[in-house]
């Protein structure tokens, strides 16, 4: 399945967190699609779809998301709130 760029633009949130950290650098405790880092001890999970992120959002989960010729974020998104 091919995404989009579209499908990759994060609306209506905020950095809350950016980690350095680089998602191949990360234990990999053989749960498909989480990683936990030993830096900030939280798992991070790696979203590949808008809804994967909307989850990850809900949940404060920290989030690694692949953003094609750029480099992978990881980190935590926030929604905006007033």
């Amino acid at each position: 399945m091919t995404i989009t760029a579209a499908e990759y633009l994060i609306r209506n949130c905020t950095i809350g967190l950016k980690c350095e950290a680089r998602w191949e650098s990360l234990h990999d405790d053989g749960i498909n699609g989480v990683r936990f880092c030993d830096a900030c001890q939280k798992e991070v999970h790696l979203c590949k779809s808008s809804d994967d992120l909307m989850t990850a959002m809900i949940h404060e989960q920290c989030v690694a998301i692949e953003i094609p010729k750029r480099e992978m974020f990881i980190g935590l998104v926030r929604p905006i709130t007033d």
